[in-house]
Formats: C-alpha cells, structure tokens, sequence
C-alpha cells in the first residue's frame, strides 16, 4: 500500500521556470538547455508545455550562491527567455510504495534483465546512457545519473562525481592526493571525487570502521579525530 510522507527538504532547493522567447534562435535554446543540465548543481530537469517551457530543480548552498548562479545565466536569460519564475523548496512529501528495494530493468542479448538495487556496485555515465555495474557485470541502460539517483537509497549509495555513482559498502578505501580526492573500489577501479562532494562522502563514511584513507603516506582508520584532519585538508586543498 502506498504511503505519502514528509520529510525535510534535502538542503536549499530551488524551482526554476522558464519561458522561452518565440523570436529566440532555437540552437540557442538548446545550447543553454545543455549548460543547464550539465551543471552539477541541478538535480532534475523538464522540457514541459503549457505556461512554461522548461523546469529545473535545483540544489544550492544558499541564497547567495543562486544570485550568483543567475548572475551568471543573466546574458542568455535576457536574450532567450520571457518568463522567468523561481520558487524554494520548503516542504517535500514522497509517495513510498512499499519496502521492496527499487529495481532497475536492463537490457541483454537475451531481452530484459532485472537488477535490484542491493546487487549494483557502481553506475557510470556514458552520454546519454548510464551502465550498471553488478557482480563483474554491466549493463547500459538509456537514463540519467539523476533519474537513477533518485531510485537508489540514499544511505546505501553516493553521488562522489556528475559522473559516477557507488554503493557505499563497495567502497574499499579513500586516498588523498594533493588537491584530490579518489575512491578506490573493490573492483580495483579508483574513481575522483568531486570537491563539491568531499564532504558528504567524509561524513557518510566516517563511521565505518572497515574504511581507510591513504594520505599517499600511511593509512588512517575512519575515527572522529583523523576525520577533523581529513577535513582541514580538504578545506585547505
């Protein structure tokens, strides 16, 4: 049975209407569509119809970084856009249909696979497509990195890069490199963190103790005062 619940809005989000101008150069339109999208700040966008033409949503530190992220949109907003709208997230409510893990189907030589989430390690961005990493395995799939982000729990994957998504456990461990971070996986593969998302990866592995953080000169256990050192380091770099 499907349950509506609240929970408190993940940060400072904004919704962004626009409407394009009829008279504005259509390859202009989409190249500033593209900019958009491939900001790693915005969460989710719309090509919509009716009062608006295209929606953002968006994640911002504050209320002082977005003016500078329209400051930054004022050229092409000026020229392309009518209509501009932007509403902040207060209160947000998801519509939870039961407890069996999201499942994602892919498809094989064979027809359509199932993969639950539990079973991917990572996801990779190709373009337009995204590949499932599971078990040795993988599997492209047409998607985005957000629209899959949103199917996965929260607690059990991250977002370390626009480009790459790990399950926490599939981590093996962290290594600091000047002005770098990098998340060594299982796998073998290591993969960069973004800088914007340092932190949140510190915070959310902090206290596992099973993983460690190579500083390219010894390896640290993840305890509250070599996690304070992590990130001065971070704050440094």
């Amino acid at each position: 049975m499907a349950v509506v619940r609240e929970r408190n809005a993940d940060g400072f989000k904004v919704i962004v209407c626009c409407s394009f101008s009829h008279r504005a150069d259509a390859s202009e339109i989409e190249a500033l569509k593209q900019r958009v999208m491939a900001c790693e700040d915005v969460l989710n966008s719309l090509e919509v119809s009716g009062a608006f033409d295209f929606v953002i949503e968006a994640r911002i530190a504050d209320l002082a970084a977005y003016s500078l992220k329209r400051k930054a949109y004022a050229d092409p907003l000026a020229r392309l856009v009518d209509r501009f709208e932007a509403s902040f997230v207060c209160r947000e409510f998801v519509r939870d249909e039961g407890h069996d893990p999201p499942c994602f189907w892919v498809p094989t030589s064979g027809g359509l696979r199932r993969i639950e989430s539990p079973a991917i390690d990572k996801v990779t961005s190709e373009g337009d497509y995204c590949r499932l990493h599971s078990a040795g395995n993988s599997y492209l799939m047409h998607g985005t990195m957000t629209a899959i982000l949103e199917k996965l729990d929260p607690n059990e994957f991250l977002h370390i890069h626009r480009s790459t998504i790990v399950r926490c456990a599939f981590v093996d461990r962290l290594i600091h490199q000047p002005h770098r971070w990098f998340a060594l996986l299982q796998d073998g593969s290591q993969h960069r963190i973004s800088k914007s998302h340092v932190g949140e990866v510190l915070r959310c592995l902090k206290g596992d103790s099973s993983k460690l953080v190579d500083d390219s000169s010894k390896l640290r256990q993840f305890n509250e005062p070599a996690y304070r050192i992590e990130e001065q380091e971070m704050q440094r770099g």
